[in-house]
């Protein structure tokens, strides 16, 4: 798994009503996620925060998220060192 950040565009909600002017000016929200990425297809990316190898050469992940490729703005690949070697 390589590491990321995904810039994507954000669906957003409140619990505060808003005008019609101000639902009219409403934009997506601009969010940055990093994390390790699992896979990247045309659906869209899944990302996960935390990743484990066992002592039988598998891996695996503790949680995820997925954004759906039609929000994702851009992918800046990150160089680190190969941490399970």
């Amino acid at each position: 798994m390589k590491p990321v950040i995904v810039v994507w565009k954000d669906a957003h909600a409140g619990l505060e009503g808003v005008t019609l002017e101000e639902a009219k000016n409403m934009e997506p929200l601009l969010t940055a996620s990093t994390g390790w990425l699992v896979f990247n297809g045309p659906e869209g990316v899944c990302l996960t925060t935390d990743s484990y190898e066992d002592e039988e050469e598998t891996s695996g992940t503790f949680d995820y998220s997925f954004i759906p490729r039609g929000m994702i703005v851009k992918i800046h690949y990150l160089s680190l060192p190969e941490i399970f070697s």
